[in-house]
């Protein structure tokens, strides 16, 4: 056993799992460029979104991640690869963070790095943001920092833990709205947890809330400017409904099952382990010092216990005040961030590593299985659906329509997508592979897109198609194209359509070439 437990050490160094996080990304980031360089929804829209800086983009996303990948590819360019590469460094920043702040509270490195593991056990975080997905990884890694950094204002209480506060809540915020329940459930856990509760009371908290609407405020002008609502928003994405006893019933067994499935396989895996680090006779073991520490694990148990139960109580609020019937396991990373350090805790004070060495080697091996199968099954996944696909995005052959696209005279200039149809894929995919050009689609403020380039020549309609459907642009596109672009069609532009066979199925890219462009389309 202390074989085990010095072997364990190693492997636990800080060090030492960032090198196993950043193989672990790694990984995926090869398996995702050895599969298809089609860019999925999440990516294709960031693709499209980062040709220009603004306030705002599309209300339902917040905008600091297409900021952060302007940035990106103003230095690494428009290639998937690079696209790819940000998504992972932004992941492993995040399970680095979660990591130091497992070592704050848990103050044992081998049990921070154990509950650090415990979201490559999960579909939600392990699986599903590799397919796709790229504000909720944005989204889980700032929750991890902001978790770090609660975990130090709890127990440190600087200047500079109140100012990050303030700043991380706004980042996270303008990372995904959603984020605002985890501060505001972190301020429920300092207030009810009595060692933690003065934090509260110090007027560098009222300088955290101003850093935080210090840095909001921009995108709030933006907002408030295009008469967008919050309110809306949640509504619509929630399925919000009259209120009665069945739309209650129905909301709140969408959140607990949302909420159990988000945990899995993880938490089975560690009740099937560590089920005895509930027997609470062991708890008296603790020490009553850490160094200079005054917090007990009493106080970073009572204080994560609150935080999740706020956090799971500010997401039925909905159900309660709106009727809010819908929601799924991606929505619940503000709740369940700090699960896994909370159960690690339990594992501690029932013994720690000297009680535990044997699972442990069980939970480390139980990780290296799934992240092995998880890869696997991407390219099982990949190669078994093609034929049953339905829109097959994943498998359009972008570079053949670029090709193709070229051969029929347009190079550079203006590419209007329709907006139906997964539009963004559309728009996202061919301006990786005309980089010269700006990429616009119907629907969002023409002012958030690049202005016409002084060398920009043609102007290309593009839309996507089963077969030989709809040839000519939908009705909807061709009003914004005359209201918004000023371009009238006429009838006599040059149309086409690039036929591609992906499994049993018949696609067509169908386009309208304008050479020399026409109205702001050019």
């Amino acid at each position: 056993m202390r074989a085990a437990e010095t072997v364990m050490g190693v492997l636990a160094r800080p060090r030492n799992v960032f090198i196993i996080i950043a193989l672990w990304c790694a990984a995926h980031f090869i398996t995702r460029l050895l599969l298809s360089p089609v860019l999925s929804l999440d990516e294709a829209e960031q693709m499209l979104f980062a040709q220009e800086l603004s306030l705002g983009y599309r209300f339902r996303h917040p905008p600091l991640i297409t900021w952060l990948m302007h940035l990106w590819q103003s230095v690494f360019g428009l290639s998937g690869a690079a696209l790819f590469a940000f998504k992972y460094v932004v992941m492993f920043l995040g399970f680095a963070a979660l990591y130091q702040a497992g070592r704050v509270i848990l103050k044992d490195e081998v049990l921070a790095a154990l509950a650090t593991f415990a979201f490559s056990l999960t579909y939600t975080v392990g699986y599903y943001p590799h397919i796709d997905l790229m504000h909720t990884v944005l989204l889980m890694s700032l929750l991890s920092a902001g978790l770090w950094n609660a975990a130090m204002l709890a127990e440190r209480g600087a200047p500079r833990d109140y100012l990050w506060f303030g700043a991380i809540t706004a980042f996270g915020i303008l990372a995904k709205y959603v984020y605002a329940v985890f501060p505001a459930a972190v301020i429920a856990a300092l207030l009810f947890t009595p060692a933690m509760r003065g934090r509260l009371w110090s007027w560098w908290s009222v300088a955290a809330l101003g850093v935080c609407l210090l840095l909001l405020a921009p995108y709030g002008y933006w907002a408030v400017t295009f008469e967008y609502s919050l309110t809306d928003l949640a509504e619509g994405v929630t399925k919000a409904q009259a209120t009665g006893f069945a739309a209650f019933l129905e909301g709140t067994l969408a959140l607990m099952l949302a909420l159990g499935e988000f945990t899995l396989p993880f938490l089975i895996i560690f009740a099937l382990l560590f089920w005895h680090a509930f027997n609470a006779r062991h708890y008296a073991r603790e020490e009553l010092h850490y160094g200079e520490v005054r917090l007990l694990d009493r106080d970073w148990t009572h204080f994560l216990w609150v935080l999740i139960v706020a956090a799971a109580l500010m997401m039925w609020l909905p159900v309660i005040a709106g009727g809010a019937t819908a929601f799924k396991a991606r929505w619940m990373h503000q709740v369940l961030v700090a699960l896994p350090i909370l159960l690690f805790l339990f594992v501690k004070r029932s013994g720690g590593m000297a009680a535990f060495a044997r699972a442990a080697w069980f939970y480390i091996l139980a990780v290296m299985a799934v992240a092995v199968v998880a890869i696997a099954a991407r390219f099982v996944a990949y190669a078994s659906q093609e034929n049953g696909c339905k829109n097959c995005w994943e498998y359009q052959p972008f570079a053949w329509y670029a090709a193709e696209l070229e051969k029929a005279g347009f190079t550079q200039g203006t590419i209007v997508v329709d907006s139906l149809g997964e539009g963004m894929y559309l728009g996202g995919n061919l301006r990786q592979r005309f980089s010269e050009s700006r990429v616009l689609i119907p629907g969002y403020p023409v002012s958030v897109f690049p202005d016409v380039r002084e060398d920009s020549r043609d102007c290309l309609i593009a839309w996507l198609v089963r077969g030989e459907k709809n040839p000519m642009p939908s009705p909807s596109l061709i009003a914004w194209l005359e209201q918004a672009m000023g371009v009238q069609l006429t009838g006599g532009e040059k149309m086409g359509g690039i036929d591609a066979r992906i499994g049993r199925s018949d696609f067509t890219l169908r386009y309208v070439h304008i050479p020399g462009g026409a109205g702001q389309c050019h």
